[in-house]
């Protein structure tokens, strides 16, 4: 290592001394953080849209659920002795080409795929 007191060639580059050593360094570090924040905004956005979509999806599906059971009340529930409403095992085999048809009249508009009773 050459001594404190020697020139300053001697002492190694300084920043303002080599400024394309220094411009280097500084984009490098603008590069990096210019990806880290991408990286977290990024990651920030779709946490919070899959959130939005899983609690639109939730709350849609309770809706039809909703609608379809008081539509096909009659189908779906049976009212038991002491009065109270009871979900049928199984729909007759008669009754089930009906409601079929009245559920996909039903949803019809809907951009549902697929309804699992």
């Amino acid at each position: 290592m050459p001594p404190i007191d020697a020139p300053p060639g001697e002492r190694g580059p300084k920043p303002f001394k080599a400024p394309h050593l220094f411009l280097r360094r500084l984009t490098y570090i603008a590069a990096g953080s210019a990806a880290s924040i991408l990286l977290f905004t990024g990651f920030g956005f779709w946490t919070v849209v899959s959130h939005y979509v899983i609690r639109f999806a939730e709350k849609s599906s309770v809706n039809v659920s909703a609608v379809l059971l008081s539509s096909e009340r009659d189908s779906f529930l049976t009212d038991t002795s002491e009065g109270k409403p009871k979900v049928v095992e199984q729909i007759p085999t008669g009754r089930m080409g009906g409601v079929d048809e009245r559920i996909r009249k039903f949803l019809k508009h809907s951009r549902l795929l697929q309804v699992t009773v």
